[in-house]
């Protein structure tokens, strides 16, 4: 989390993404404008099909 200036989910409830950090927008287009304020008119875009497979070890 360090090296990402923001992260947007695209289809996420907002409320669920606000308390863990991050921005949510309901389609692509209102991510993209959202990530305007923060990189600029030519964002990169890292598009996520699934979730990535996360395991933890919990004590």
């Amino acid at each position: 989390m360090q090296h990402l200036g923001d992260v947007t989910f695209v289809g996420a409830d907002k409320k669920t993404a606000d308390r863990l950090g991050f921005r949510a927008a309901p389609d692509l287009s209102s991510a993209l404008e959202i990530a305007s304020h923060t990189v600029g008119s030519s964002p990169s875009i890292t598009c996520l099909h699934t979730p990535p497979v996360t395991m933890a070890d919990v004590r």
